[in-house]
């Protein structure tokens, strides 16, 4: 019996480029089938209890409107409360420092690969995803070693298009 051992580096950045540029051409190809409408939400939690979501709403590829929640786990009963929100659209687009960038989809794809994949992946771990209909849902990176909230990056858990 032999046993074959390797020596991983972890360093997985070649397939998670692969993964991106096939994610990429894919999202190219949804919106010329669904067109260039569509609206997504992006959430962060913390383990210590408080988070926020902001959705963007994009028509025909520009920037509608971003709304806003931040909220907090209430520790007796564990409900999540609301303690901030606000909407922006129009010139009122970007008023709020809170939230997530005022970014299209494309532009989302530009700053994963530009910001994200070329981190020193020797002190970091990276990570890239698809789930919605083969669209990025998450792309960043987390430094080794780092134990809470340290995750740098993108993550887009809703997705719907707009008709």
């Amino acid at each position: 019996m032999f046993t074959i051992m390797s020596c991983d580096t972890g360093d997985n950045t070649s397939e998670l480029i692969t993964d991106f540029n096939e994610s990429e051409a894919n999202w190219e190809e949804l919106k010329s089938i669904n067109g260039n409408s569509y609206s997504y939400q992006t959430t962060f939690s913390s383990w210590a209890g408080f988070g926020n979501m902001t959705e963007l709403k994009i028509v025909d590829g520009v920037v509608n409107s971003r709304f806003y929640e931040e909220y907090e786990i209430n520790e007796t009963n564990g409900e999540k409360e609301v303690i901030n929100t606000y909407l922006e659209e129009g010139t009122d687009l970007g008023s709020h420092e809170a939230g997530a960038e005022i970014l299209t989809i494309d532009e989302l794809y530009n700053t994963c690969l530009s910001d994200y994949l070329i981190v020193d992946s020797k002190n970091n771990v990276l990570y890239f995803e698809t789930k919605l209909e083969g669209i990025m849902s998450l792309c960043g990176y987390v430094p080794e070693g780092c134990g809470d909230d340290c995750f740098s990056g993108i993550q887009i858990n809703s997705f719907n298009w707009i008709e």
